[in-house]
């Protein structure tokens, strides 16, 4: 699943989850990178189960627009 609409957002979220996977596994060192990837399959895994309709516990962000930007 594609996360450019919000890279800020999934960034955000696989960074706290990164952080929750490293503590759930004992707080291992010398895995960060095995820790940021799974934290980045588990939250793609939900959005789109999300998507899809099949989670019914996560519902990823949506970006809102209020004001369109205008050229200067």
């Amino acid at each position: 699943m594609s996360h450019t609409a919000h890279p800020n957002w999934f960034e955000s979220e696989v960074r706290m989850r990164s952080h929750a996977v490293w503590e759930r596994e004992g707080r291992m060192d010398g895995r960060a990178d095995d820790n940021w990837a799974r934290a980045a399959k588990e939250i793609d895994d939900e959005c789109r189960s999300a998507a899809a309709g099949t989670n019914t516990h996560f519902t990823p962000p949506h970006l809102t627009i209020s004001k369109l930007p205008t050229r200067h």
